[in-house]
Formats: C-alpha cells, sequence, structure tokens
C-alpha cells in the first residue's frame, strides 16, 4: 500500500464478518502514511455473535456494550441474496434521486417498499443525466439474528463484495481502477465488478475452493463430479464477464485473490486453462504496522474484514450503506435532541416568529403543486408508475405460466404468439401438424393448474403450408385475468 489519501486519520475501527463456519475480526488505524495492525481474531465453529463479541470485548461479560475500548465497530453482511443494478437518471437532487431509484426498484423487485433495502451512488455525471449504481436487497433475508447485532451498536454495515473491492485495491496490488475480483471461500465464489475504484456490481457463485478441490485423492466418481462443477463454475463465470464488461471502460484482466498455497493456485490455473484471463493476486506482506505481523496467509484469511474496515475509513463515500438506520449508539442519538421543556420552548418561539412567512410560502408550494400535478406529463407518468407496480406484482404468474407451458413436450405444436394483458384473457396462438395434436395439447393447456374458461377458435388451414393447421386458445389464469383486483 503505497497512497492512504482516502483514509482517515486517527480512528480506529473493528470489522467483523462470518466468512464460512466461523467469525473474523480486525481492528485498524492509519498512523502516517501506513495502516497500524491493532488486533486480530478469530472464533471457533459455531460460535455466536455474542459469545465472539465478548471474547473480542465489544461486550462485557453480562452483555453489555463497552466503548472505551472499541468506539467504532462495522460488521460485514453477506453478498448473497443482494440485487445491483446501473440506471441512468436526470441530474436533480438527492431527495430527488431516491425516490426515483425507490421506483424504478419496485418495478424489478416484486417486494413493497418498505421491505427492501436500497442504496445508490453515482457513478458519473454527462450533461443533465447521472448514472448510478444500486443495491437492493429483501431486509429479513440479509440482516439475520438482528436482535444479536444490534446489541453491538454498529456504527455502519457494509457488504462483502464493498470489502473485497477495498481489499483488492489496497492490498492486492490492484494495479487499476476498473476490474473484475474473485474472492473464493469454502463454499461460495465472490464475483465482484469494480469501476473507478467502486464496486458496481457483484455476484455469488455456490461453489468453493473446498467443492472444486483438486486433491489427487479423489475416486473416479468424485473426481468426475468435481470436473463438471468446475466447467459450471467456467460458464457462469464467463457470462458474468459478459453482463459486467457493460459497466467497464475497457476489457480488464480477472483478479483471482490468493495466498499462493496450492489449493488456491490449482485453481486460478484451472480457470485460466479454460480460457479465462485470469491473472493471480497475492497480498502485500508489509502492508501493515505495529506489534502484530501477518504473512500471505493470513493477511489472505482477514481478507474481508480488513475490506470491512477500509470500507469505514475511506473518506470518500463511495461504498454502498445498507441499514443506516439501525446504526449507531441509542443514547448519543437520545442526547442528541434537546430536553422537553427546552426543545417546546425553542419551537414556540420558532412558531411566533416564522408562522407568517411559513404559512405565505406554503400556500404557495400548495398552489404550484396543484398545477403541476395536474399537468399532462405527471398524469401520463403516475398511470405508467401505476402500471409497473400491476405488472410488478404479476410478473410471477405469468412467468409461472409460461414456465409450465413450456416445461412439457407438445408433438407437432410450433407456439408462435403469447399475448397477456391485466385482466384480460391470455391468449397464445400457433400451428400443428395435425387436428388430433391440436386437441392433444388444447387438453393438456385445460389440466394446467389454474387455468380456466378455456375458448378456442375453429382451427384453419395455414395459408403458407397447406399441411398445418393454424389455431388460437384463450383462457383465464388465476386472478391476473379478473377484474377487480390486485
Amino acid at each position: 500500500m503505497t497512497e492512504l489519501t482516502d483514509i482517515k486519520a486517527g480512528e480506529s475501527v473493528l470489522a467483523v464478518m462470518q466468512q464460512d463456519d466461523r467469525f473474523r475480526s480486525i481492528e485498524l488505524r492509519k498512523r502516517g502514511r501506513s495502516l497500524e495492525l491493532l488486533s486480530y481474531s478469530e472464533g471457533q465453529t459455531g460460535e455466536t455473535w455474542l459469545s465472539f463479541a465478548q471474547r473480542v470485548g465489544v461486550l462485557d461479560g453480562s452483555g453489555q456494550r463497552v466503548y472505551h475500548r472499541h468506539e467504532q465497530v462495522v460488521l460485514g453482511l453477506p453478498s448473497v441474496g443482494v440485487s445491483f443494478y446501473r440506471m441512468t437518471l436526470p441530474q436533480v437532487g438527492p431527495d430527488e434521486t431516491k425516490a426515483m431509484v425507490q421506483m424504478q426498484v419496485e418495478t424489478r423487485l416484486p417486494l413493497p417498499g418498505e421491505e427492501m433495502e436500497i442504496d445508490w451512488k453515482t457513478l458519473a455525471l454527462e450533461r443533465d443525466q447521472r448514472t448510478v449504481a444500486v443495491a437492493a436487497c429483501r431486509k429479513v433475508t440479509l440482516l439475520p439474528a438482528t436482535d444479536q447485532l444490534m446489541r453491538l451498536e454498529p456504527h455502519a454495515f457494509h457488504l462483502e463484495a464493498e470489502a473485497v473491492v477495498q481489499a483488492w485495491k489496497w492490498i492486492f496490488k490492484g494495479d487499476g481502477k476498473d476490474g473484475v475480483i474473485l474472492s473464493c471461500n469454502a463454499h461460495h465464489i465472490v464475483v465482484c465488478s469494480a469501476r473507478g475504484g467502486q464496486l458496481v456490481q457483484a455476484a455469488v457463485l455456490d461453489c468453493g475452493i473446498e467443492d472444486l478441490s483438486l486433491s489427487s485423492s479423489l475416486t473416479d466418481s468424485e473426481e468426475l463430479e468435481r470436473h463438471q462443477k468446475v466447467e459450471q463454475v467456467v460458464q457462469d463465470l464467463e457470462g458474468l464477464l459478459l453482463l459486467f464488461d457493460a459497466d467497464l471502460s475497457h476489457a480488464s484482466r480477472v483478479a483471482f485473490l490468493s495466498d499462493g498455497s496450492d489449493a488456491l493456485h490449482k485453481l486460478a490455473q484451472t480457470f485460466i486453462a479454460a480460457g479465462l484471463d485470469v491473472i493471480e493476486a497475492l497480498p502485500e506482506t508489509p502492508v501493515l504496522t505495529g506489534r502484530h505481523v501477518l504473512e500471505a496467509e493470513a493477511l489472505y484469511a482477514y481478507r474481508v474484514p480488513m475490506g470491512l474496515a477500509l470500507c469505514e475509513l475511506d473518506t470518500s463515500g463511495s461504498c454502498f450503506t445498507l441499514f443506516a438506520d439501525r446504526c449507531g449508539r441509542p443514547d448519543r442519538k437520545e442526547s442528541a435532541w434537546l430536553t422537553p421543556w427546552i426543545a417546546g420552548l425553542a419551537a414556540g418561539l420558532a412558531l411566533l416568529i416564522m408562522a407568517g412567512v411559513l404559512y405565505g410560502i406554503d400556500v404557495m408550494r400548495h398552489r404550484q403543486l396543484t398545477r403541476l400535478i395536474d399537468t399532462p406529463e405527471v398524469k401520463q407518468f403516475q398511470k405508467e408508475q401505476a402500471y409497473q407496480k400491476v405488472i410488478a406484482l404479476h410478473r410471477p404468474d405469468m412467468l409461472e405460466l409460461i414456465e409450465l407451458i413450456s416445461a412439457k413436450s407438445y408433438p407437432g405444436i410450433i407456439l408462435d404468439t403469447f399475448h397477456f394483458q391485466k385482466e384480460h384473457p391470455v391468449k397464445i396462438t400457433g400451428r400443428a401438424d395435425q387436428l388430433e395434436q391440436w386437441y392433444a395439447f388444447e387438453k393438456a393447456l385445460i389440466e394446467l393448474k389454474g387455468v380456466s374458461q378455456v375458448e378456442r377458435e375453429p382451427p384453419v388451414r395455414d395459408e403458407k403450408d397447406n399441411n398445418k393447421v393454424k389455431f388460437s386458445v384463450s383462457f383465464h389464469y388465476k386472478t391476473f385475468t379478473k377484474r377487480n383486483t390486485r
């Protein structure tokens, strides 16, 4: 690590992350031109958040928060279950941008807004447009053991993928600000896309180093299964690289984070042999100062906690900040408010002084807002947003129906169109070699769960091919085609 211009000086941060089957924590502080390692700890298999927090001194024996030892504690969130989007929006203020991001995400994730946790960050500003990266997830999925975590009174939550990007930049000699990074765990691989040194997208593959072990002691069946898993991971990586290319300014090599061990080195060579442009990235061993010394293997093992601490120490503010409303020290939140009688007196004086001005401004704003809402453009926008919400609500039904129809084989049947619209019957058109095949398809359709009121038009000969018959059938499916329902 050669430059620390964006890192806060003097503050220490204890970062905790649950990796695989155990917890790891590390405490860092910037001192001079280097990072000082104050402490690090690894938990035991099956240990809970509370017992580990007591072990590292965040909680005392009674489970109360200890502040004289660790003022700032940041916790890592897994990347599983997080969706990433890239959006181009008009340049407006932060509040307006937040509202637009919220509406866009609600059309893509079939969840109510109150069940989602969303954050966004700006990637680029061009003319009148703002390009943003968005991270969204379901709250109950990403934040387990909430009661235990809240007792730690965390200063912030950061994503594992953010920590991987920070570790790549500062610890693994990230030689550029754009790239794709692979971080391999026991049973999953985190794949990150970085642009301008910021996390843009991330994905998780459900195979890790233990699943892809290249041990020579495997049986023939185990070796075949391992080979199939490696092929699947390579295919998934190739698909992700195509997806991530849109977010990179130029083609970048894939940085495979490694400690140089035989297992990780062999896996990196396997990816290279499969045609992926992979480079094995090793940690810098003299990156930290202090009385503790971490060799390459330990630096690799603690890469995520170190990355989490760097996320918090980074002054650029480029990291996603999820669950910000659940962070902080409760007594400080309360002490930030004036006592009730002082607050009441201050509010009363303020109201007496500014009542007339505020009343006039409110009346004018109300009139302007009323005129704005009544414009055709705003009404059309409201209609489109309402329609998108309805479609998002019922999208699972339509996807399920398409999957049910396409999952079966219908000999001699070619489906041409599949048309659906809210509160209208679903309509399918196609061609069949013989009438008997069309009757068999119609019977199979009637038997599908959720299908009702099937109506068909008489089949006719295909003008282009007299050997085939054209058919059309319409039907209702669940509540999607019924009126006055949601």
